[in-house]
């Protein structure tokens, strides 16, 4: 049987040859699985680990094309360089790096790239790739490592940088590069390899501007007291810590408000003295928060376009005036601000109610106060509920000792007008306060022995976030009850105040001062509700 031919018109041959092909490029194959593997260094010029190094010039010839992401931020040489090598890379898969300065003699060199190279199709990192040599006969191989930690807090300080010098002078870290060096990781730790053996001076640095001195008042320091020994491997924790400014200087001052203005300072002061200069009010208060960094002024004068201001403090601060603009013509107000001691409107059973003004109070009329308790049953007020205000902005309403907050119970506290005075004639408007108490069983307790030994020391009682929530002080071993505690975590800070002035001091380098030693307890203590919680806390000495 004769069979049928099949052909295609010949002009429909280029259309034929165009779906030929469309269809064909829809279907290339894909090129297998997916990349995950690293660069990896197939070949070194010279060779990794040499010896008696004497090249200008290194090529490291990696498996795959890699890219540099952000080199200057990631490699570490060390010892360190005065001028940066050139790196770049040829061909997309030879890494070269040229050095632009003369190599120290018998010398083990360390370079370490972090996470800048990388896979230029995946991304995928190389992480810590590096490249050894000694311009010695022998690769040295002691090595220091450890964590570096905020002397106050205990946190971990990521990049940070930890130097070794050989020497032992007080100029060190302000002048000279160091010997050897490592950044920290995320986690605080470092690591320094390939150390020549011998002494060391031992510095973490904070380094600000990234040129291994201490030469800001941004940067934090920490040193170790004496040379560190460096004939076999070893582990050193470091603490750093910003010292007090050297020089103090006013770096705000603002109007805030119709007769309130703020001045903020560089550094916190403990003393200082504010003189109003050139054509002052008449009626002023300063509230100087001392250990802080600001001061209030409060003027009570909307009439003046200015005010000129001269400070000048007992540590040394220069002698410093500033001058600040006001608004003309606005009606100064006293203000109120209600914080319960719980969330929301819940108030504690054992604590009071802090009523914070806009300007500082000088006279109370207790009798413009009216409170009532359950079912709306008036309780007269005395002396009691308050403390007697005399220029402050902070007051307490304080749990009446003839009948204490009641639990599970509404209560409301109206202020008159009028019942609260500042200067010039300010009066309080009408404050009316409504608050709620939570059940008892709402709340844990917590009963804690400390036992730090002799000395003294500040004694904290942290939440989960860090906030205060108790603090005294304590000499040797104490006992802590907390009948009413609000459910969540807590731990204690112990500060131990050797000089006995009540609060933390930082360190000095220059005065070969250490920060003043901060504890924290092991762990966190629960505190349920309905729950009691005991813990001795012994702190090895």
């Amino acid at each position: 049987m004769p069979t049928r031919s099949h052909f295609i018109p010949s002009c429909l041959l280029p259309l034929a040859s165009c779906l030929f092909i469309k269809c064909a490029q829809m279907q290339i194959p894909t090129g297998g699985p997916k990349d995950v593997a690293p660069p990896r260094a197939i070949a070194y010029l010279p060779d990794s680990a040499a010896t008696n190094f004497t090249s200008k010039t290194i090529r490291i010839t990696f498996d795959e094309f890699v890219i540099l992401k952000d080199v200057q931020g990631n490699l570490v040489i060390s010892p360190p360089l005065e001028k940066q090598p050139e790196i770049k890379l040829v061909k997309n898969r030879i890494l070269e790096i040229e050095f632009k300065e003369q190599l120290k003699a018998n010398t083990t060199y360390s370079l370490n790239f972090g996470n800048a190279i990388a896979d230029i199709h995946e991304g995928k990192i190389a992480e810590g790739f590096s490249y050894i040599f000694s311009t010695g006969n022998y690769i040295d191989t002691i090595a220091l490592s450890g964590t570096v930690q905020d002397a106050f807090t205990q946190g971990q300080e990521k990049n940070a940088v930890v130097m070794l010098y050989s020497m032992n002078e007080d100029s060190l870290p302000y002048k000279r590069m160091p010997d050897y060096f490592a950044k920290t990781g995320s986690d605080g730790s470092y690591s320094i390899r390939h150390i020549k053996p011998g002494k060391y001076k031992v510095f973490a640095l904070i380094d600000a501007n990234r040129n291994f001195l201490f030469d800001t008042e941004e940067e934090k320091i920490g040193f170790s007291d004496t040379m560190v020994d460096l004939t076999r491997n070893r582990k050193l924790n470091m603490k750093v810590f910003s010292e007090e400014k050297r020089k103090q200087f006013v770096k705000k001052a603002v109007s805030v408000e119709p007769g309130i203005a703020l001045v903020v300072f560089n550094c916190p002061l403990n003393q200082h003295t504010i003189r109003f200069i050139k054509e002052g009010p008449a009626v002023r208060d300063f509230n100087r928060n001392y250990g802080l960094d600001s001061t209030w002024i409060f003027h009570y004068d909307t009439e003046q376009d200015s005010i000129h201001l001269e400070f000048f403090s007992m540590q040394g601060m220069r002698r410093d005036t500033v001058q600040i603009r006001l608004p003309k013509g606005l009606k100064m107000q006293l203000r109120s601000k209600i914080t319960f001691s719980g969330s929301g409107v819940t108030q504690d059973l054992d604590k009071g109610i802090k009523l914070e003004f806009n300007f500082p109070i000088h006279y109370l009329d207790i009798k413009g106060i009216l409170y009532s308790g359950k079912n709306g049953v008036p309780i007269p007020l005395d002396s009691t509920w308050f403390s007697v205000p005399n220029g402050t902005r902070k007051l307490f309403l304080k749990r009446p000792v003839s009948d204490q907050w009641k639990e599970d119970q509404e209560y409301s506290v109206t202020i008159l007008p009028g019942s609260f005075m500042g200067k010039a004639g300010l009066l309080s408007d009408t404050i009316k306060i409504k608050f709620k108490t939570p059940e008892q069983k709402y709340y844990g307790s917590l009963k804690l022995e400390v036992k730090p030994g002799k000395g003294n020391f500040i004694y904290q009682l942290l939440d989960e976030k860090g906030g205060i929530v108790v603090t005294s002080t304590m000499k040797g071993d104490q006992q802590f009850s907390y009948p009413l505690l609000s459910p969540g975590k807590y731990r204690v800070r112990l500060i131990e105040d050797s000089n006995g002035n009540g609060r933390w001091d930082t360190g000095n380098y220059l005065k070969k001062l250490q920060p003043e030693k901060v504890i924290y307890s092991p762990g966190y203590y629960n505190v349920r509700s309905d729950w009691d919680v005991e813990e001795v806390w012994k702190i090895a000495n």
